[in-house]
């Protein structure tokens, strides 16, 4: 009897399997997290006020299926020392929205978001921390090397509205994709 349940239970699975692989959905998508950290090149007028400093990114993204196309956040810490001010530095968060397309190596990003600077200012005889939070746009080129490791270089401009610094900051990451 067993046997015969056993035999049943297996042409049954062996009846249904097709047709339920069959219903499954296409290519579901990939979720993609990356870590990355690397030196930071300030231009134009940022590179008046600030020296080459380092940083750090987080990312997750999803892929769309059967696409090169991927949309994520990014989070990044930047830090450089500070020319007017000796002795001190700037932190720098930047968090943005952003597409990738990859061409199977090499890959193109686009995003905005907010960057947020923190930096000492002499005030007469005071010195003040500041902050200030505005838009910035960013672009990326880069390149993946076996699908987990990837260089890139980045653009990232502010756009204030006040008399001070719009930053425009060149980080390069290098950096691991699971």
């Amino acid at each position: 009897m067993r046997k015969i349940l056993a035999g049943s239970l297996c042409a049954i699975i062996a009846a249904i399997a097709p047709a339920a692989a069959q219903s499954l959905p296409p290519d579901p998508g990939t979720w993609a997290v990356s870590l990355g950290a690397g030196a930071t090149v300030p231009v134009g007028n940022t590179a008046d006020h600030l020296k080459t400093g380092i940083h750090g990114a987080a990312a997750i993204g999803y892929q769309l299926p059967d696409s090169h196309l991927m949309f994520g956040v990014e989070g990044m810490y930047l830090r450089a020392s500070n020319k007017t001010i000796p002795g001190d530095h700037s932190n720098i968060v930047v968090a943005t929205a952003h597409a990738h397309i990859g061409l199977g190596g090499p890959y193109i990003v686009l995003g905005a978001g907010l960057l947020r600077d923190e930096y000492k200012q002499p005030l007469g005889s005071v010195v003040i921390t500041n902050t200030h939070a505005t838009f910035s746009l960013e672009g990326r080129l880069g390149i993946e090397f076996a699908k987990v490791l990837f260089l890139e270089g980045r653009v990232i401009h502010s756009f204030r509205t006040d008399d001070h610094v719009k930053y425009t900051l060149i980080p390069i990451t290098l950096g691991i994709k699971f």
